[in-house]
């Protein structure tokens, strides 16, 4: 009896063993949730070609679809909002302010670049509803060979967002906005090292170049600026399922390399976003292309 007691103390000292360095492993690995607008964040504008780069969650409706107009409507409202505190600061030291020029009802594309992963059987879910969406609807154009990118044509309703984030309509211009979408996948390592303060030099040199530690990053990033360069009055959307860690890390990865922009602004955002940090393989990637960027600066300078 005693012997059985023991072994009933050492398996439940086990589970609890094995069920912290899980939680320790896999936090903020969350389920599908419907698109929540408090997640949506601007990350860059492109004042050439006036087009903009989101990051948010799914966009999904309430019984799981996928409905990029969802991503619209609050993008609407989210510049219609910036536009009129533009237009209150000019009437406060301007006379005469410039006319108000209407900026939600110029979207013409929308990028949707979905980094969900086609190992999760949910994830791999929430994808083929996002790839098969030109089959959904009328009057859509061809898409390319290899499955990723589509491209169809839908007409839209301008809405917008009242002073409590409620989706209301505000007008009922009607237009048409071009929906694409990219498929990225950033699955996350869990097998390297963070760039410790103590690794030589050239040991993590090697590392970002035989291993590429950004989880595939740092060439998505670049591939967000040609996006925003190459399309006119369009909307690049980045998001995973939560909008949380995998769409953290790229949105970090493109501030650090395009925008200047420092660790602790970025961190400040994810958290601010997520309301916690990131996971343990978001957070150590985009330790290394902070390593990355802060030494590309260095040397740069030198």
């Amino acid at each position: 009896i005693m012997l059985t007691q023991r072994q009933q103390k050492n398996n439940i000292l086990s589970v609890l063993i094995i069920a912290i360095i899980a939680s320790t492993l896999f936090e903020g690995v969350q389920i599908a949730a419907s698109f929540d607008y408090q997640r949506l964040r601007l990350i860059d504008y492109n004042n050439v070609t006036s087009s903009y780069l989101f990051r948010g969650n799914a966009p999904l409706d309430r019984h799981g679809r996928f409905d990029p107009t969802l991503v619209i409507n609050s993008i609407q409202g989210y510049l219609k909002k910036q536009q009129q505190e533009d237009q209150q600061v000019l009437k406060e030291y301007d006379d005469d302010p410039s006319p108000e020029v209407s900026s939600s009802s110029s979207i013409k594309k929308l990028i949707v670049v979905s980094l969900l992963s086609k190992k999760a059987s949910d994830e791999n879910s929430v994808l083929q509803k996002e790839l098969s969406f030109r089959n959904d609807v009328k009057n859509s154009d061809d898409w390319d060979t290899n499955g990723q990118t589509k491209n169809t044509r839908q007409t839209f309703e301008a809405r917008g967002k009242n002073k409590n984030n409620n989706d209301v309509p505000q007008q009922t211009v009607q237009h048409e906005v071009q929906v694409s979408v990219l498929h990225r996948a950033i699955v996350g390592s869990w097998v390297l090292p963070p760039p410790f303060p103590l690794f030589p030099h050239v040991f993590k040199q090697l590392i970002w170049t035989l291993f590429d530690p950004s989880d595939g990053t740092w060439e998505v990033a670049q591939e967000l600026q040609w996006l925003l360069q190459d399309n006119h009055d369009a909307i690049v959307y980045i998001h995973c399922m939560r909008g949380i860690d995998r769409t953290g890390l790229l949105s970090g990865t493109y501030m650090l390399r395009y925008l200047q922009s420092s660790a602790t602004d970025i961190h400040s955002i994810n958290y601010n976003v997520g309301h916690r940090p990131l996971n343990w393989p978001a957070r150590k990637a985009l330790e290394w292309v902070i390593w990355y960027t802060t030494n590309k600066i260095i040397s740069t300078k030198q």
